[in-house]
């Protein structure tokens, strides 16, 4: 099948083409719990080529933000999946954007140390309109109404009703490393490399409790500061990615009970799961499966998409009919999930 396959280029500079190609590779975001596609064949339709790493993302109303890692934040005008363009950055001092997540009318980024908040509504150019420092690193971000969740070795509570002036309400200490989170319903469920999965009462964003969570039998090895968890839940259920390329699914119909109900293997270094529908999304080390959730306690993988070059897959968004990709040295890859009219 011939297509044509557009490539735009961050750097330096910012680059846009198209070429003629007689080859396809094959191949908690905004209201994914009604996502109602029928995932066909999915195939890369075009990519956003960054020479650094990009990191996590949000996608919505046509437009991608990607922690760029050095570039910041970058805003993809992805109206048309198929010719992206970049409407804009924001670099926040000299640490890297790792993280980003949206709130009703700004987005929030976690660059180095700091909670930075940005006003996205000129696309064009994202400004920084305040920032608050938890005083380390943000290794998970995450916004719930007017509060933003971010997590390291503590998990930070902070309230952005005024996002100009963002201010740590309440924190905890949470043993071990702490990159993925979702939240639903009052309980915020982390994904802790040592730990396994916690759950914390966020119910009161300024007197949060740590409840009991669920230990896995897959841990880091000692001094390992490299394993990640991420976690997505959708409809009283969890996604946890293992250490050792395992996605465990658990109930949470009852946060305060979890229950492991299946293993699903077949991975190999999870970075990235987002639930959308009846699928969850993982972001592997060469690929972006897509796994058939319908049943959870039988889920299964359906869609293998490889990533070029067979790069990390560092995590994902699905906005309509899209699924878009950041990976660590072949940029943002965006793909048609050919959904089933």
């Amino acid at each position: 099948m011939k297509a044509w396959r557009c490539v735009l280029v961050l750097g330096a500079a910012w680059l846009a083409g198209c070429t003629y190609s007689s080859e396809v590779p094959v191949g908690r975001d905004f209201g994914l719990e009604d996502f109602d596609c029928q995932v066909g064949s999915p195939a890369i339709v075009a990519s956003v080529e960054d020479p650094a790493s990009m990191h996590r993302l949000r996608a919505r109303s046509g437009f991608a933000y990607v922690a760029a890692g050095t570039n910041g934040l970058a805003v993809i005008d992805v109206t048309d999946p198929e010719a992206p363009s970049l409407r804009g950055t924001l670099v926040h001092g000299e640490g890297s954007t790792t993280r980003v997540d949206l709130g009703a009318t700004h987005a929030f980024v976690g660059a180095f140390a700091d909670i930075v908040s940005v006003d996205i509504s000129d696309p064009d150019a994202p400004e920084e309109i305040g920032f608050v420092s938890p005083g380390s690193g943000v290794e998970g971000l995450l916004v719930d109404g007017n509060h933003v969740f971010a997590t390291n070795h503590r998990l930070y509570v902070a309230d952005v009703s005024n996002p100009a002036d963002p201010a740590i309400v309440d924190e905890i200490d949470i043993a071990g490393h702490v990159a993925g989170l979702d939240i639903s319903n009052g309980y915020a469920f982390l994904g802790n490399a040592g730990q396994g999965l916690q759950v914390v009462d966020v119910s009161h964003p300024d007197a949060v409790s740590q409840l009991e969570g669920v230990q896995f039998d897959d841990r880091p090895l000692e001094g390992d500061e490299t394993s990640r968890r991420d976690v997505a839940e959708s409809g009283g259920w969890v996604f946890v990615s293992g250490i050792e390329g395992v996605l465990f699914i658990l109930d949470a119909t009852d946060p305060t009970a979890l229950s492991l109900v299946a293993e699903l293997g077949g991975f190999s270094s999870i970075l990235g799961v987002v639930a959308a529908g009846a699928y969850v999304f993982v972001a592997d080390a060469g690929s972006l499966h897509i796994v058939d959730a319908s049943d959870p306690a039988s889920a299964s993988i359906l869609h293998s998409v490889p990533m070029p070059g067979g790069v990390q897959a560092t995590h994902v968004a699905v906005s309509g009919s899209h699924a878009f990709v950041t990976t660590d040295g072949a940029g943002l890859q965006i793909i048609d999930l050919n959904c089933a009219e």
